[in-house]
């Protein structure tokens, strides 16, 4: 049985001070960000809590970030077949993280940040961690993190998204992760916003635009 991390709806709501919300766009305050990584936490079956609409499941939502000759880049990709979320399979994304598999062994924030790490080298390979790429995670997650989550869509209702700017500064061999991470490649901003993007890329992407 597959099991995911997740924390109850109301107190996620209540801690990113958006109790009666029905969607979440925003940047925390240091309050609501130390409320929010400080919720107790619990693993349930993945696929209950997937029609559960009682709890969300935290996912970092890594997007990378690089400048070509003063022209803003993403890391955009191709849904495979292989990927987890069977719903998503062919739209393009700039996301790269998954669901928590494990408890926190200190703080919701912390596991969450280390989930970010592993999930970016199992998708894009070893050379993409660097200490660079670690700051820039630890920076996203626990500096006035943007938060979104959305109860419009059966998808959106049960998962919030951090969303995680990474500034890459070097070189790396992408060693994408066979049938889930197809066609990466490095595209400017104006030609990923031209793709059939996955909501949350949709997001990230206008988030990144707004801030460049």
């Amino acid at each position: 049985m597959k099991t995911t991390l997740v924390v109850p709806r109301t107190d996620f709501l209540s801690a990113i001070s958006h109790p009666n919300s029905h969607s979440v766009n925003t940047r925390l305050s240091s309050t609501a960000s130390d409320k929010l990584w400080n919720l107790n936490s619990l693993l349930a079956s993945r696929r209950w809590v997937e029609s559960d609409t009682r709890f969300v499941q935290p996912i970092a939502y890594v997007t990378l970030v690089r400048y070509a000759k003063g022209v803003l880049e993403l890391l955009v990709y191709e849904r495979g077949s292989g990927s987890n979320e069977k719903r998503l399979v062919d739209q393009y994304s700039i996301g790269y993280g998954g669901h928590i598999e494990e408890l926190p062994k200190d703080t919701l924030g912390a596991v969450v940040a280390s989930s970010a790490e592993r999930e970016l080298v199992e998708e894009l390979g070893p050379e993409v961690l660097t200490p660079e790429v670690r700051s820039h995670i630890a920076s996203g997650i626990w500096r006035n993190p943007h938060v979104y989550w959305d109860s419009s869509t059966s998808v959106n209702s049960v998962h919030f998204g951090v969303l995680v700017p990474v500034i890459v500064s070097h070189e790396f061999n992408i060693t994408a992760e066979s049938g889930v991470i197809n066609n990466a490649k490095w595209l400017p901003t104006h030609e990923v916003d031209q793709l059939p993007l996955e909501s949350w890329s949709k997001v990230a992407l206008n988030s990144i635009v707004a801030r460049d």
